[in-house]
């Protein structure tokens, strides 16, 4: 696999973007996949965009991976990056706790540009919750906001360990392969219990 940065103006065959909080791990997940490294230091992102060959079906397939910045300052340039999705990968951390409680404002924001591309929640660092021994977020409450926010799937992962990595962008790639059909629209916003 080839990672390198997008710089024309073609469409790859199956468009990614990643959501969710600054220093949630989402470029981390990116370099994981990719480049099977694991960076301890990684500046934050503004936006960057990525692409990938993969073999799918014994088929060269490129995957453009959008990898956003969390933060609000950046908020009408994340927004560039929605049209042409495929699917949306929507990250929180584990050891986090207000990554997860923000989990809907991401999903609001989709909506508000109605956006109804599928959705993947993704918990991030799983290592470092295991380690931890921590209360924070479980694998069934995960699996209960990804049921309220009608994600496709909920998958936890570590991008030390790259437990759940391949998972989640293989999810997407399915997405658009097998033609999961986007996210019906809904009336009432995300909002957790």
């Amino acid at each position: 696999m080839m990672l390198r940065r997008r710089n024309d103006e073609s469409a790859p065959d199956i468009k990614v973007v990643l959501l969710g909080d600054s220093n949630v791990g989402k470029t981390a997940m990116i370099y994981s996949y990719t480049l099977n490294i694991f960076h301890k230091k990684i500046s934050s992102t503004c936006m960057d965009s990525y692409e990938v060959t993969v073999n799918v079906k014994q088929k060269e397939t490129i995957l453009g991976i959008c990898d956003t910045a969390g933060n609000e300052e950046f908020d009408t340039l994340r927004q560039l990056a929605y049209p042409g999705s495929d699917a949306f990968i929507i990250c929180f951390s584990l050891v986090d706790r207000s990554s997860f409680e923000h989990v809907c404002s991401w999903v609001n924001e989709l909506r508000i540009w109605e956006l109804h591309s599928p959705v993947i929640l993704v918990a991030t660092k799983k290592d470092l919750r295991d380690a931890q021994n921590s209360s924070s977020s479980g694998f069934s409450e995960g699996q209960r906001l990804a049921h309220q926010i009608q994600a496709i799937r909920y998958i936890e992962t570590s991008a030390y360990t790259q437990e759940g990595i391949k998972d989640a962008f293989d999810t997407a790639i399915m997405i658009k392969l097998n033609g999961v059909l986007n996210v019906e629209k809904r009336k009432k916003k995300c909002t957790l219990l």
